[in-house]
């Protein structure tokens, strides 16, 4: 599924995945070049706005573009506005 790439000595391959969970658990600074900031910002301001709490621990996609970047993209929102804090039946 990812391409697999090899670390700096060419040996130990490791996927595109392996890679960036290395980075995340390294708190490497050179992930913000890795990542679609706007697009993380946006995914996590649509979770939020729509109250998907199950958004961060499995309904999204993970995706490496080809603009060396990774995106998430959200799926299986289906249950996402059902538990509003607020009653949406006034607005329709």
């Amino acid at each position: 599924m990812f391409n697999v790439l090899y670390d700096f000595y060419g040996k130990n391959p490791k996927s595109r995945l392996e890679l960036l969970i290395d980075d995340l658990k390294n708190n490497d600074v050179d992930l913000i070049d890795k990542v679609d900031v706007k697009n993380i910002l946006d995914y996590a301001f649509l979770a939020y706005v729509t109250n998907a709490h199950d958004s961060f621990s499995r309904n999204y996609f993970l995706t490496w573009e080809e603009d060396q970047k990774w995106r998430m993209y959200f799926w299986d929102a289906d249950e996402a506005f059902r538990n509003m804090p607020i009653d949406l039946s006034a607005y329709g």
